[in-house]
């Protein structure tokens, strides 16, 4: 039989399924009270009614559900009701993080990946003598200083590396090279 959270998380993937299970000391299930799970952010879906299980609830949301929800910050409130009173048993937020099998190719980079991307077509596309202003007709043009998009690259590759080390991943592999010619190590 499976188990089902207790709490709601914190964050979870638009297109996978949520299920959760919650119990209210003051609106239980068996005395009478009804349940029903409200999300709402950049998008919301309809109201989930908890099913009974014992004394608490079970909140399923269906992956084809979630998976047209847009990623971002959401609320969500359990309303409890006895036909006669309607409260509050439960209110918080969670992070909807994007629909992976759904997602365009390059919509789940970072914008230090996509601004990497950038700092080094316009560093590859320049030579150092580039010039950085001048004027044609009448009109002013300024680019952006060659040193400046060296800096930019830099700093989007430290908070890629920090982000990356923080997950637990690495990428590539290391490869320790000598170059007296005599030994190679990889």
């Amino acid at each position: 039989m499976a188990t089902f959270p207790l709490a709601f998380p914190s964050r979870f993937a638009a297109g996978t399924t949520l299920n959760v299970e919650r119990s209210f000391s003051d609106y239980s299930a068996t005395a009478g009270w009804t349940a029903k799970l409200y999300m709402n952010g950049l998008s919301e879906i309809a109201p989930v009614v908890g099913i009974a299980q014992g004394s608490g609830f079970r909140f399923t949301v269906p992956a084809i559900v979630t998976g047209i929800l847009q990623a971002g910050d959401y609320v969500y409130k359990v309303i409890v009701t006895d036909g006669t009173v309607v409260l509050v048993a439960e209110s918080g937020a969670i992070r909807i993080d994007p629909n992976i099998a759904t997602a365009l190719a390059g919509a789940l980079q970072s914008q230090a990946e996509k601004w990497l991307q950038i700092a080094v077509a316009a560093i590859e596309g320049r030579l150092t003598a580039d010039q950085q202003a001048y004027q044609i007709a009448g009109r002013a043009v300024t680019k952006i200083p060659i040193m400046e998009w060296w800096e930019i690259r830099a700093r989007c590759e430290s908070e890629i590396a920090q982000k990356r080390a923080s997950a637990g991943g690495r990428f590539g592999r290391t490869v320790r090279s000598t170059f007296t010619g005599v030994e190679y190590e990889t």
